[in-house]
């Protein structure tokens, strides 16, 4: 399937709001994600409006560790979200733990600190996560 100029690759995750799919744009042949708000959501405007206020603040935010998304539009009835693959890591922090079995005082503080800076950046734009 084509979105815009990004050909959708596997997907990646998957939840109630939609898929997260790699995705490579033909123009550059770089690789991206691209979010694709479920198709059972896409008649109902209230669902999308929320999805693209959504990915208005995900545009905006620029905490370091927080994920950027690029742009976000519709086409032909699908909308979607492009994240830029090079600041998105998708190692979860339960794989950290696995790989390492204990994080010392140091690194649990540094953790502990960017999840807060996150927070904070996020709730400070009117998001509650």
């Amino acid at each position: 399937m084509l979105i815009k100029k990004f050909q959708l690759g596997e997907k990646v995750f998957d939840d109630i709001v939609g898929g997260l799919f790699f995705a490579r744009n033909i123009d550059s042949d770089r690789t991206f994600y691209i979010k694709i708000l479920n198709e059972n959501y896409s008649n109902q405007d209230d669902l999308v409006q929320a999805f693209h206020r959504g990915a208005e603040i995900a545009c905006s935010l620029d905490n370091i560790n927080t994920i950027r998304a690029l742009e976000h539009g519709d086409d032909n009835g699908q909308h979607y979200i492009i994240f830029d693959l090079e600041y998105f890591n998708l190692i979860s922090f339960q794989e950290v733990l696995h790989k390492k079995n204990i994080l010392s005082i140091d690194e649990a503080i540094s953790v502990i600190q960017n999840i807060a800076q996150v927070l904070r950046n996020a709730h400070l734009r009117g998001i509650i996560h």
